[in-house]
């Protein structure tokens, strides 16, 4: 149904379409809760076709490089493309069952004996308070507010395992939704994969469709950029994470310090998220070596401080390289930004997505800023020339007036002066005249120029 374009004409359509907006604005903010629910009901409905979609926009890298290398004389396109999807679901699920093998047995040794060894380590933890207590009243010092904040910090987390022992059956079903949900995710990510070419082509031709072909080669441009900057970040973040977790097991060897597996997962994946994932990973691995021993701590703590230095400084600025070179202010704006709005997901993203708003600025937004200044100047230009212009011309009549008018002045003053010129030759030649006669007057009778 399409409106008349003669409503708008009408006086009443001027205060009718604004009431209506009010009021529908006023129907949306009223049923917010209503509406934020339904749309945490669509988001988590359709969470594993975005999981499915991330799982497959990080494979498929992996794809691409088996279809050009192994795959690359085969004729058809499709089975190449098929053969390709196969061959790096096989070694993805290869990795994670290694990583199941080797993992899993130490990291549940460890997580329980932590568990069961925790009053133990309590005590310990206890007995180092008391002694620091002792210690701080013979030098007459007041650490009162340390004392009781680490007895509250351990009474909270001793009521927090024995809350939660029984609820091991919740836990499982909790982990077996998310496996059933990781498995529907990565099902989807193997079709997506499969039917790379169709959805790129169909996406191509949509963008084509509502747009001109100028704008469509920015959107391509533009989209290419953002996919090698997120590419980039995925490859060199997943290394510098596994670059972080192994050393951190080689250290742990070196020194006998124990949880070494259970520590070093912890402290490779919290390192995935810029700036505070090493804080969040260093806490955590301090606190459970801090159960056991406090000296082990201080280790710990000692050498994660030179690592993450030397992560920052070295290796993160070699792997990433220029491509990613935004100020560390941005990435810090970015980072509480995306984790107060999307949680866990805008903390891991805040490098991409500072770098992406970084290049937009700079490619897109000040050359047209300049663009738009440029076009201010030149029209100033104009409008001044303009007015210079009419200045002139202005001028110009002015002194063309006057001119006239010194013209016309002079014209008239020669005027006059030829009159008063005439004036005196006539008086001078009446006078002449005049004496001619008194002589001829004086002797009548004697003609001129003869004697008697």
């Amino acid at each position: 149904m399409k409106l008349n374009p003669k409503l708008k004409d009408k006086r009443w359509a001027h205060l009718a379409i604004p009431l209506c907006i009010a009021i529908l604005f006023y129907l949306v903010c009223s049923h917010l809760p209503f509406l934020g629910k339904g749309v945490g009901k669509f988001f988590q409905l359709m969470t594993p076709i975005f999981i499915g979609l991330v799982i497959g926009y990080v494979l498929n890298p992996v794809a691409n490089f088996f279809h050009r290398t192994l795959f690359r004389r085969v004729k058809s396109y499709q089975m190449g493309r098929n053969l390709s999807v196969f061959v790096t679901v096989a070694v993805v699920l290869a990795v994670i069952a290694l990583f199941l093998i080797a993992m899993v047995p130490s990291l549940v040794s460890s997580t329980v004996t932590l568990v069961e060894n925790l009053d133990d380590y309590m005590k310990v933890l206890q007995d180092a308070l008391s002694q620091l207590q002792a210690w701080a009243t013979s030098k007459n010092l007041d650490i009162s507010w340390l004392t009781g904040s680490a007895d509250s910090l351990m009474d909270g987390v001793s009521s927090y395992v024995s809350s939660h022992t029984g609820s091991l059956l919740d836990f499982s079903v909790t982990v077996g939704t998310r496996v059933f949900y990781g498995v529907i995710s990565f099902i989807i990510a193997i079709y997506f994969l499969a039917d790379k070419r169709n959805l790129k082509i169909g996406l191509k031709h949509f963008l084509q469709t509502i747009n001109n072909e100028k704008h469509y080669h920015n959107i391509s441009v533009f989209g290419h950029r953002c996919n090698k900057i997120m590419y980039q970040f995925i490859g060199f973040d997943l290394l510098d994470a596994l670059i972080i977790g192994v050393s951190n097991s080689v250290f742990f060897l070196i020194a006998g310090l124990p949880y070494n597996i259970l520590i070093s997962l912890v402290v490779g994946v919290t390192n995935l998220a810029p700036t505070f994932g090493p804080i969040v990973g260093g806490a955590i691995g301090a606190l459970i070596l801090l159960l056991q021993k406090p000296v082990y701590a201080v280790y710990f703590l000692i050498f994660t401080c030179i690592l993450q230095t030397i992560d920052g400084y070295v290796l993160k600025p070699k792997l990433f390289g220029g491509a990613l070179n935004v100020p560390s202010l941005w990435v810090l704006i970015v980072l509480i930004a995306g984790g107060r709005l999307c949680g866990v997901w805008g903390i891991l993203l805040a490098i991409p997505f500072a770098a992406i708003t970084d290049f937009i600025y700079h490619d897109y937004l000040l050359p047209w800023l300049e663009k738009r200044r440029h076009l201010r100047d030149k029209k100033q230009a104009e409008e001044e020339e303009k007015r210079k212009r009419k200045e002139a011309a202005a001028a110009a009549a002015d002194l063309a007036d006057a001119g006239g008018v010194l013209v016309e002045t002079a014209v008239k003053e020669g005027a006059a002066i030829k009159a008063k010129t005439a004036e005196k030759e006539a008086a001078e030649g009446a006078e002449a005249a005049a004496g001619m006669s008194a002589d001829g007057k004086e002797n009548p009778e004697e003609p001129s120029g003869k004697k008697p």
